[in-house]
């Protein structure tokens, strides 16, 4: 185990303090992440996770699409009494999957000769929690992403509406939007394996974190994650009712995650996240597009946000919990694997997107009982809402805007 599981009360910002970027490639990590996917279908992207302070945490991310091993890091805004100091989970999530939706599109274009250099994609994403984390009855539920194309070109907006559907239908990540999958776990409580109780088990054996707390940049490059500022409001009416509508018709929390991505010159797609609701900072991700032959080396692939998005959300959730009914501190580290299939476009397969489901490896310290561990893994994964995303079935909503 690293110094990172160390149990701590003391919540400092450290991943300002520290001078990093908040995204970058190491070298290190890599030979002990990279692997087979232990015979499940499909490409494995494995993230090994570790908290900082309070709502901070940083990840291994390793990409089978580069052979890259990026670290990665995530805050929570002023809203929950975080520093803002890099993306919310939800924020990682949404940029990943904005990203993957372009790349596809992207491929898919240049397969049919159409011309995707102004194309633009706006995706909101919906969310809602109710219940209480004291009562022990909180639950998390996910909506439908909804997906704006904004194009100048000499294709109609039929023809566009049809190309964007079917990349969607074949963007790796969507199968985790479309599939309804539960997630598996493996869990230990101060070094000793324990049931997971009323979670699927994870099946094969347990996996232990690979995290490097020395890690540093392999070399020189762009600065892939940058923060803008207050996230601007939400530019169009149409966008606009839908959020109001949504405020109106729940008693419980509301949360709108957008994110918008146009293709560079230079092949990579840039992505502007946005936190609307509850209002929180905009960022600027740069992210790999293999639809354009841009070496994903260079930036972190789609799948590698998102992946980093789901595990980082689970963290967040412990956080809640373990203040909200185990007031001892808890230490832990996760890892994490998704599998999902090669892009259909970007692969020239023409395949429907496929994914399996998320296995999360738990390593818990605290002096907290067996029991009470088990009480909040269970409910950490119920107010998840991205394991929520993952176990429902849903399908994006896509429309033209002129």
């Amino acid at each position: 185990m690293t110094d990172n599981k160390k149990i701590s009360t003391i919540h400092t910002d450290r991943i300002s303090e520290s001078g990093l970027p908040l995204i970058f490639s190491v070298n290190s990590g890599a030979p002990a992440l990279i692997g087979e996917p232990g015979g499940r279908t499909g490409n494995l992207h494995r993230a090994s996770f570790a908290s900082l302070s309070g709502f901070q945490k940083q990840a291994l991310v390793a990409s089978p699409a580069s052979g890259s091993t990026w670290r990665l890091v995530s805050d929570e805004g002023k809203n929950l009494a975080g520093f803002d100091a890099a993306p919310t989970p939800l924020g990682y999530f949404s940029a990943g999957l904005v990203a993957a939706y372009m790349s596809e599109a992207c491929a898919l274009a240049k397969q049919r000769g159409a011309d995707a250099s102004e194309i633009r994609l706006t995706l909101d994403n919906y969310y809602l929690m109710a219940g209480s984390m004291q009562r022990r009855d909180v639950v998390s539920t996910a909506l439908s992403p909804e997906l704006t194309v904004e194009i100048q070109s000499t294709e109609t907006s039929t023809q566009w509406l049809q190309l964007v559907a079917e990349a969607v239908a074949t963007t790796p990540l969507n199968g985790l939007v479309r599939n309804c999958t539960d997630g598996r776990f493996r869990l230990t409580h101060n070094n000793e394996a324990i049931d997971p109780a009323h979670l699927p088990l994870v099946e094969g054996p347990l996996v232990q974190p690979v995290l490097d707390n020395e890690a540093s940049p392999t070399s020189d490059g762009p600065t892939l994650l940058t923060a803008i500022g207050p996230s601007p409001p939400v530019d169009t009416p149409v966008r606009r009712a839908r959020t109001e509508s949504l405020k109106s018709s729940t008693d419980g929390l509301l949360v709108h995650v957008a994110a918008r991505a146009i293709r560079r010159p230079d092949g990579l797609i840039e992505v502007r996240q946005q936190f609307h609701a509850p209002a929180g900072t905009e960022w600027l991700f740069l992210v790999a597009n293999p639809s354009d032959g841009v070496d994903t080396g260079i930036a972190p692939d789609a799948n590698s946000l998102a992946t980093a998005g789901i595990g980082f959300c689970l963290m967040t959730q412990f956080d809640f919990l373990s203040r909200a009914i185990r007031p001892q501190p808890i230490g832990y580290e996760i890892i994490q694997d998704t599998y999902s299939s090669p892009g259909g476009a970007t692969s020239a397969t023409g395949k429907i997107s496929d994914s399996g489901s998320i296995e999360t490896h738990i390593h818990m310290t605290a002096d907290a009982g067996k029991e009470q561990i088990l009480e909040l893994v269970t409910l950490a994964e119920r107010a998840c809402f991205l394991h929520a995303l993952c176990k429902t079935e849903l399908k994006p909503k896509i429309r033209i805007r002129s």
